[in-house]
């Protein structure tokens, strides 16, 4: 069981679960689950030790100021960073995608299925395949995105990329994304140190809690365990999973 070290935060330092496991064992499986990395693998200056820091994610409140400052509605006449900055955190936000993933996406990635949004990553880490579910919260600033590309002349066959670079004609860089990410942060006036990459972290706690401590679920919406490369968007999201996609950030 994970304990709370506030209502907004969540702890992955404190807890315990059973009676055979060890703090130690426990604090590197969830570490793992949110971070994707092995504490014992992680190497630093002190030794092979990995721990998710506060800073590293958004709390409930700044989440929502997050949003507050991002564009709420459709405009087609808005400019073009505006459009795109608000889908990519969102897209972040609901998805926990990382930043290499996302540069990869092509729109025959993302299809709507049982009333969610499916994300097929073709790629992520290790080369490794796998379908992240979307709660609904996606759909409003999918379907605007969409809109405001095509009544501005951007691609959406099916194999332009979602975020397209108007310079280069091929998917914008993690560079931009980052700046892009930067520019939400600024908006708002959160910490200017938030990166794209603590969006996904932001993503991993919130379900976590979400989720009910479902760590398995919370993994394979990460990409942090096997995933079989026949279930390509046939995937097919559990009861608790779905629960939890439609409880993400309303706690």
């Amino acid at each position: 069981m994970l304990h709370q070290e506030s209502s907004n935060r969540i702890s992955v330092n404190v807890f315990v679960i059973g009676n055979e496991a060890t703090p130690e064992s426990i604090r590197s499986k969830v570490a793992e689950a949110v971070s994707g990395i092995n504490p014992k693998q992680s190497k630093t200056k002190k030794g092979f030790r990995w721990t998710l820091q506060q800073d590293k994610y958004l709390d409930s409140k700044e989440v929502k100021k997050l949003r507050r400052n991002l564009l709420r509605k459709k405009d087609n006449s808005l400019l073009r960073s505006r459009v795109y900055d608000w889908f990519l955190v969102e897209l972040a936000l609901n998805s926990g995608l990382r930043v290499m993933e996302i540069t990869n996406l092509v729109w025959q990635d993302i299809s709507e299925k049982n009333s969610c949004i499916q994300i097929y990553v073709r790629k992520g880490k290790f080369s490794k395949a796998r379908t992240v579910i979307c709660g609904d919260q996606l759909k409003e600033p999918l379907q605007a995105f969409k809109s405001w590309k095509q009544d501005n002349g951007e691609p959406l066959r099916k194999d332009a990329p979602v975020f397209y670079s108007n310079r280069t004609g091929k998917s914008m860089t993690r560079r931009a994304l980052q700046a892009s990410v930067k520019r939400s942060m600024s908006r708002a006036k959160l910490n200017r140190n938030y990166s794209i990459h603590c969006l996904r972290h932001t993503f991993a706690t919130h379900l976590l809690k979400a989720s009910s401590w479902n760590l398995r679920f919370v993994q394979q919406q990460l990409g942090h365990s096997s995933i079989a490369t026949t279930e390509i968007y046939a995937k097919v999201m559990s009861k608790d999973g779905e629960k939890a996609m439609k409880r993400l950030y309303q706690t």
